[in-house]
């Protein structure tokens, strides 16, 4: 039986993924290299391999044999390692497939100089996996786009989500019709403190419509530390008691009951980030708003999902107005939501990547 060897850390999506090649991708052996992070899983099983550094990959002779030995690698969330990597043989890199979740490459489109010198080496030394890999797999089709023109290589391409939990599906069609009409209007800003999110921009427009009843959601639960004061003081200065920040992670079916609390989702973030968030608003009927020209924006919209540009924002005259929704978007959206998310749909994505032949 082909296998496969994983090699990503500890994340909020590391379990899903876990879970979803077990289950799903069943047709072929794998093993998980887990890199830790600090996050605790709930995964355990003799096919996972726990590293504390991605020096092991080396150094390891455990480690090693399995990326000898296996047929295929996938290196799933691209954020470090890069320099551990390149120590590995022609061999190894010649059935490498690195899987791009967006943060770990849309950052290196800036200061990226002589003047950065650590950043400049990290480029230099991602540029080169990228180039020597067998393959690269993004999120959406625009993703793969941005890495050819940020670092300037050209490869063979997938894409291909990361993958839920297939034994903790949602059903979303319960909660929608168990969603519970607020007395003001809640209104959900980005998915994290990351300055990627642009959030000054939105609580600048929110703030003209101060004479209505509202409410600001802000997730801001993970990130930079220090942009996240800085937006929780900007937000307060803006929007006052309407400002709510989410400074504190939330389990997986309290954050859906607050996503479906709320009326609308803004997102202008100036990359793709986020959509998870997005597809669950939009699957539990929200009309949601993003920047347009991202790659996001290109890909619901290729998807037949109804996107609104930010600057609709501006345009409308009241929340009621820039709230509403009607059942048709409502349902068309839903629909090709669930079609995208479904694991028929994942599985044929990901097999793609597994039959490859380079």
């Amino acid at each position: 039986m082909k296998c496969i060897v994983h090699l990503i850390f500890s994340d909020k999506f590391t379990d899903g993924y876990i879970s979803f090649m077990r289950k799903i991708m069943c047709n072929v052996q794998h093993r998980f290299i887990i890199h830790d992070n600090g996050f605790t899983l709930s995964s355990e099983g003799d096919d996972i391999i726990p590293i504390k550094s991605y020096d092991e990959l080396v150094s390891n002779v455990a480690v090693k044999n399995n990326l000898l030995q296996c047929d295929k690698i996938i290196v799933s969330g691209f954020f470090t390692g890069e320099k551990a990597l390149l120590k590995l043989s022609k061999s190894v890199f010649e059935k490498m497939y690195i899987h791009l979740w967006g943060g770990d490459f849309y950052p290196y489109e800036d200061n990226v100089n002589l003047l950065h010198i650590r950043k400049y080496i990290r480029y230099i030394f991602k540029r080169r996996c990228l180039q020597k890999c067998a393959g690269i797999i993004t999120l959406v089709q625009k993703d793969y786009e941005e890495v050819e023109r940020i670092f300037n290589i050209n490869n063979r391409h997938f894409v291909a989500p990361m993958p839920g939990d297939p034994n903790k599906q949602i059903n979303f069609e319960k909660i929608r019709n168990e969603r519970k009409i607020e007395d003001s209007i809640r209104i959900i800003v980005g998915n994290s403190a990351t300055e990627s999110n642009q959030h000054r921009k939105i609580f600048d427009m929110l703030a003209n419509f101060d004479g209505e009843s509202f409410t600001v959601v802000v997730p801001l639960s993970y990130g930079d530390d220090e942009y996240k004061k800085e937006i929780i003081d900007y937000g307060y200065s803006k929007l006052k008691d309407k400002f709510v920040p989410l400074t504190e992670y939330m389990g997986k079916n309290e954050y859906l009951n607050l996503l479906s609390s709320c009326n609308i989702g803004v997102f202008n973030n100036n990359r793709q980030q986020g959509m998870g968030n997005i597809s669950s608003l939009l699957q539990l009927g929200k009309k949601v708003f993003v920047r347009e020209g991202t790659a996001m924006w290109n890909h619901y919209k290729t998807m037949g999902v109804t996107m609104h540009g930010i600057n609709e924002i501006a345009k409308a005259t009241s929340l009621s107005e820039l709230c509403y929704i009607g059942a048709e978007e409502r349902n068309q959206n839903i629909s090709a939501i669930d079609k995208m998310r479904s694991m028929d749909t994942i599985k044929e994505k990901w097999q793609m990547v597994f039959d490859d032949k380079k």
